[in-house]
């Protein structure tokens, strides 16, 4: 990593880090530390801005890292991809250019996946990020409903199903989880 400032840390809750690649191309990528200092329910939870779909990058941390520019990033390439299928963004909903039933299937960790989510239901993504928990393996399904001709939005069907696990007599990771009771034996931070 060149020009990583990953040392300031543990005080440093946002890490920028450049990755340089085989063909001298660069990839900055910012990092923002969730379970450093401000980022517990008891700190988060305190900016009403947190959880307003068009605000919650106006915190003095979220513009630090240019989290509005990198959210704008990915959702836009998403976008863009709905639109290959036929669902243009248009404000909170999808334009119908072409009705289908295509299935697409996203794999990705957990962060991205509520970026995502928060894109499609016009919702914060800090909320979905502290107060969501997506185990390894789960499956999250979104479905288009076009209840009027060419206006599409989506509903979430499931979240975070493990029922494969289940069916098969594995264990669930606790992965993403934290302590139901402070004195669990369990993650805390």
């Amino acid at each position: 990593m060149e020009g990583s400032n990953q040392d300031a840390a543990p005080y440093n809750d946002i890490r920028k880090a450049t990755f340089t690649f085989k063909d001298n191309s660069k990839v900055v990528v910012t990092m923002i530390n969730q379970f450093g200092q401000g980022w517990l329910p008891q700190d988060w939870t305190q900016d009403e801005r947190f959880y307003q779909y068009d605000r919650w990058f106006e915190n003095e941390a979220m513009q630090e890292a240019n989290m509005k520019y990198y959210y704008d990033q990915v959702t836009g390439e998403f976008d863009k991809v709905l639109a290959e299928h036929g669902y243009v963004r248009d404000g909170h909903y999808y334009r119908v250019e072409k009705a289908n039933n295509d299935t697409l299937v996203f794999f990705c960790h957990f962060g991205l996946g509520c970026v995502l989510i928060s894109h499609l239901l016009s919702m914060s993504p800090m909320v979905l990020w502290h107060n969501l928990c997506a185990a390894p393996s789960s499956v999250t399904t979104l479905t288009s409903e076009e209840r009027r001709k060419g206006i599409a939005g989506f509903r979430m069907n499931s979240y975070g199903d493990i029922s494969h696990l289940y069916a098969h007599d594995e264990p669930p990771a606790f992965a993403a989880r934290f302590c139901e009771c402070y004195d669990n034996d369990e993650r805390h931070d």
